[in-house]
């Protein structure tokens, strides 16, 4: 996972909006938060009744819409879009989630300029999770779709966090349509995945391991097929040493070199071929399976198929 996910620099500050103010960040930590972990798992911020006022008074909240805006810190320029957890926290101070304040590279106590925007309905969106620890999450594609509502907005190129099992996973977004900014409320979005930062190496590895294993099994199974060569019983008390004369004529050599070079020869035609890669994963369904281990379905579950989902 990355270290950090902060934003790019961005010079393309929209002006003229209804709402846009300066606000001082704050310390979530000093505040009661009914389910901070909600919050720290989205994208909202915890705003005052202040703003809330001056939404209403400006038209921006009218005939139930929902509030987004924009944050950025004037000092650092970096943009995030970002929807609203609640109105319960301090007037003069906005809470964001660490994950934002990381991306915006901002702390409590600086200053931010608060503006809203008005986005259009997202229809589409392309990602890209940052790790190829993503795929250990047990369906890791239905998650994800499910926890992305907790986001009511995003922008083409930035980047969200989110926690599963006690761990955090980066996404960063590739693409969106209709606009570079959209909303994710009450709207019904396709989400495709790109393959995870890494992937290329993690399936050369995985390849690796699987063909590695495969070789350790034919190489059994060769020598239970030989059985065991050379053995004398040990139940045999009833032979003695009757002669130790060395003219006698010397005992025929056993057949041990014979069994050994056939059984060479038999490791030899089992050598499995090189594996042609179609691509990185694919081609390792063609390697014989009689381990009872099902190739298909195992790496089926590591990788991506690059379809849809709706949200």
């Amino acid at each position: 996972m990355r270290a950090s996910i902060r934003g790019n620099p961005t010079h393309r500050i929209q002006m003229g909006l209804q709402f846009a103010e300066v606000y001082t960040v704050g310390d979530s930590k000093e505040i009661k938060i009914a389910n901070r972990e909600a919050f720290e798992n989205g994208g909202k911020l915890i705003l005052g009744t202040e703003i809330l006022s001056k939404l209403i008074d400006r038209n921006i909240l009218k005939d139930g819409a929902c509030a987004h805006f924009r944050i950025h810190c004037p000092a650092r320029k970096i943009v995030v879009h970002c929807g609203v957890f609640d109105f319960s926290g301090n007037e003069s101070l906005v809470y964001a989630p660490r994950w934002i304040m990381e991306y915006c590279d901002i702390r409590p106590g600086d200053s931010v300029v608060l503006a809203s925007v008005d986005l259009k309905l997202g229809t589409f969106m392309k990602i890209q999770p940052q790790s190829v620890e993503f795929l250990d999450i047990p369906n890791h594609d239905e998650v994800l779709t499910e926890l992305l509502p907790n986001f009511s907005c995003v922008m083409q190129g930035q980047y969200l966090r989110f926690h599963y099992g006690g761990k955090g996973y980066d996404i960063k977004i590739l693409e969106t349509k209709p606009d570079p900014a959209v909303s994710l409320i009450n709207t019904n979005v396709t989400v495709d995945f790109a393959e995870p930062v890494g992937y290329s190496d993690y399936a050369e590895t995985l390849k690796q391991q699987y063909e590695l294993k495969k070789r350790e099994e034919l190489l059994k199974k060769a020598c239970e097929d030989a059985g065991f060569v050379g053995g004398r019983s040990l139940g045999d008390k009833k032979r003695t040493i009757t002669s130790l004369d060395t003219s006698a004529p010397p005992l025929p050599p056993p057949a041990q070199a014979v069994m050994r070079t056939d059984l060479s020869q038999r490791l030899s035609d089992m050598k499995p071929a090189a594996t042609s890669s179609r691509s990185e994963l694919d081609a390792l369904s063609d390697l014989p399976d009689d381990s009872g281990f099902n190739v298909a379905s195992e790496l089926n579950k590591k990788k991506f198929t690059g379809k849809g989902r709706r949200l």
